[in-house]
């Protein structure tokens, strides 16, 4: 009786579990029957998207922060470009892939402009200001 019970075991564990799985007949959209081991297309539910689609990229960026991106860093490889110029730029770009930029207000966005402006200055002074007055604005 032990040698049955053994031979018993030994039988299930080699036998494969799909060997019982459950057939599903699947007609096709031509019409042609066939059978699979798994559901058919037609029986499977449909998955929502439980996402929103957007025009934004994984880092939350979208086309026009990354073209502003491209923009500043061009500035800051410009050899005619000043050092303040290129400063205001490497932080205008951080502020764009943290997200901040679009915390300003209208208000401080032109005040921005002005002062990107005045970097172009010739003096010295008016630069430094300029880019002090830009920090104070990025809180940096």
């Amino acid at each position: 009786m032990r040698a049955h019970l053994i031979i018993a075991t030994a039988l299930a564990a080699i036998v494969p579990a799909g060997a019982f799985a459950q057939p599903y007949k699947c007609v096709g959209p031509d019409g042609k029957v066939s059978f699979s081991d798994q559901r058919c297309e037609t029986d499977r539910p449909k998955v929502k998207a439980d996402f929103e689609v957007s025009d934004k990229d994984a880092k939350g960026l979208t086309a026009a922060d990354r073209e502003r991106i491209k923009a500043l860093e061009a500035i800051t490889l410009d050899k005619k470009a000043n050092n303040e110029q290129k400063t205001a730029a490497q932080l205008e770009a951080g502020n764009i892939r943290r997200g901040l930029e679009g915390q300003l207000s209208a208000e401080d966005k032109v005040k921005r402009e002005s002062l990107t402006k005045e970097l172009a200055a010739t003096e010295p002074e008016k630069r430094a200001v300029a880019l002090r007055q830009l920090r104070t604005l990025y809180k940096d």
